[in-house]
């Protein structure tokens, strides 16, 4: 009897024994499929949004043996019903970039013998028309195959928006997760010109026997710009003087299309960018010259860019001293925070637009229409942006919390010169008593041959957008650039001599100089007198600044500043024998400007 009791009892043990072990290990499976489900969501989430927007790649053989799709050429749908609301269509895209867990479609793992398999599903309402970007569902089903208990399964969905407002653009909010603030800082400086164009209307051409429709001189510029919200990304981009030809519809460039050095550099996982980038340029120009080879008696036309300009740029969303992001001071920023700051200095060789022409077969030698007198020293532009979260250093003194954004700009030029008259003239003596005699007057730099100078030109700009605990920040220009200790000067030729008019002014403009028209002839010119006409006309523009929103900038709060070009001339340059036009030109002079703008919201 007790023997009985005993076997009874044992097998009473094993079979509950036998249950706990089933139990263990299906609880073991679950949780296996729990992590690698979880695993996926955080995946999709951790994916940029136009990922998730592109979907399933229909070249995919996972997707192609997927029971649950059904695919017609390039476009994916759903048979099951059951799993998605009938309404919802799979987004397929054959570019679809290779991203788990949408590319491979289902993945395997093995975990303890015990095979699973995940497959993520992306579907979207068909009926979507909404103005915004569209709400995408996700389904990501985790599978086995237990082996005591048959198949098993486990699902979870999510759903993925990325905000068309507040969250401002996919570029800077790439990613299915809540906004953050919003920073972005923009810097640039130069980009002037002298361009020289036919007169419009008069009929004649350019340069007689020689025509074309533009030839430019263009001067260095650069910009750097910071974009902070879910990834931060930085800019920048510099290019040396440039000069152009352009005739009958083709541009001849003294360096193809310039030369030019950018980097790009930005924190998001789903690129392929650095994280931190330095550049360098150096001029690769040449002359231009049309016609290309002029002999003989040939009028001709060139324009010559600085040949030794150089650049330099640093972009890095986390600032230490290697590499080195610097301020318009030279100072290394250490903030461990996005910054960039760009450079392009005009080297010492000079740059011109030159004129050569002849009455008949007498040389009236060249004329500079417009050009850099060449300098011992070179002159820059540079630009500066970046991020900061605490006050107390040189930039975004008061912020904390969400932090700031600083821009600064600045640039300088050699002196710029326009409408000299022809060398012959000169020689011949023929130039108005007093021309090129400006020295006493005008600041030393500017050359002998010129109706009007810009000498010591320079101006800043600086701008920042944040949070704060007071007020917002002021955006604030400079001219001339702070701490410099030359004033930048107009001189123009005033019937008699020359005058000089300072350059220093901000929000209001004065009254711009008349300047009287220079008729001038050589009467020594075999085959009858050549008259040279210029009538300038010369325009002074105030700089601006302008702020919008309020703190705590639940709409995005702006701050710019901006110097334009303070001086801009047009001058119309005629050259003319009895009754022949030799040349009918108009000299268009505009020094470039520097700007700083800088834009902040807070998170919605």
């Amino acid at each position: 009897m007790a023997s009985v009791i005993l076997l009874l009892s044992m097998v009473a043990v094993g079979s509950q024994l036998g249950t706990q072990f089933l139990s263990i290990s299906t609880s073991t499976d679950q949780q296996v499929a729990a992590g690698l489900l979880n695993q996926a969501m955080e995946e999709v989430r951790a994916l940029p949004y136009t990922f998730v927007a592109d979907g399933l790649n229909p070249t995919d053989s996972t997707v192609t043996g997927d029971s649950n799709i059904s695919i017609s050429g390039s476009t994916c749908k759903t048979n099951k019903s059951a799993i998605w609301n009938p309404a919802e269509v799979i987004p397929c895209s054959p570019g679809n970039a290779a991203q788990a867990p949408f590319y491979p479609h289902v993945s395997t793992t093995t975990v303890d013998g015990e095979t699973f398999s995940v497959a993520a599903y992306p579907s979207i309402d068909a009926a979507d028309t909404g103005s915004g970007p569209p709400v995408y569902r996700v389904t990501v089903i985790v599978s086995w195959k237990s082996s005591q208990l048959g198949p098993k399964q486990i699902a979870a969905q999510t759903l993925v928006f990325s905000a068309s407002n507040g969250c401002l653009t996919q570029t800077n909010h790439p990613f299915a997760a809540p906004c953050q603030p919003f920073l972005y800082s923009t810097a640039a400086a130069g980009g002037g010109y002298i361009n020289v164009t036919p007169v419009a209307g008069s009929g004649n051409p350019a340069v007689s026997g020689d025509s074309f429709d533009s030839v430019e001189l263009l001067f260095p510029s650069s910009t750097t710009v910071a974009e902070i919200e879910q990834v931060s990304s930085v800019l920048g981009f510099v290019q040396d003087s440039v000069g152009a030809v352009s005739s009958g519809g083709t541009v001849t460039s003294s360096s193809g299309t310039g030369a030019q050095s950018s980097v790009a550099v930005d924190n998001d996982p789903g690129t392929v960018r650095h994280t931190s980038a330095t550049a360098t340029l150096a001029q690769d120009a040449g002359v231009v010259e049309l016609p290309t080879a002029p002999a003989g008696t040939q009028n001709w036309v060139s324009v010559t860019p600085d040949s030794a300009d150089t650049g330099s740029l640093t972009a890095t969303v986390a600032a230490s001293s290697s590499p080195a992001c610097t301020d318009l001071g030279g100072t290394s920023q250490l903030t461990s925070l996005p910054c960039g700051n760009s450079q392009v200095t005009s080297g010492a060789a000079g740059a011109s637009v030159l004129m050569g022409l002849y009455a008949g077969a007498a040389s009236l030698g060249s004329a500079p229409l417009g050009k850099f007198t060449a300098q011992a020293a070179g002159y820059p532009d540079e630009t500066f942006a970046a991020r900061y979260t605490s006050s107390g250093g040189s930039y975004c003194t008061s912020t904390s919390g969400d932090g700031c954004v600083h821009a600064g700009s600045e640039e300088s030029l050699p002196p710029v010169e326009v409408g000299g008259l022809p060398s012959q003239f000169l020689t011949d003596g023929a130039q108005p008593s007093g021309w090129g005699t400006g020295s006493g007057v005008c600041p030393s730099g500017a050359g002998s041959n010129y109706l009007l100078a810009v000498v010591n030109y320079s101006a800043g700009a600086s701008s920042e957008a944040g949070y704060t605990s007071g007020s917002l920040a002021s955006p604030a220009v400079s001219v001339p650039v702070a701490g410099s200790s030359a004033t930048p000067t107009l001189c123009y030729w005033n019937g008699t001599g020359y005058s000089a008019q300072s350059v220093n002014w901000t929000s209001t403009a004065p009254t711009a100089p008349t300047l009287p028209t220079v008729a001038v002839t050589d009467g020594t010119v075999a085959g009858g007198a050549v008259t040279v006409t210029m009538t300038p006309t010369v325009q002074l523009v105030p700089t601006s600044k302008a702020t919008s929103g309020s703190l705590p900038c639940s709409t995005v709060c702006t701050a710019n500043a901006t110097v334009p070009s303070l001086v801009q001339a047009d001058i119309v340059y005629v050259v003319s024998q009895g009754g022949t036009t030799l040349a009918d030109l108009e000299i268009q002079l505009n020094l470039g400007q520097v700007s700083a703008g800088t834009s902040y919201q807070e998170a919605p």
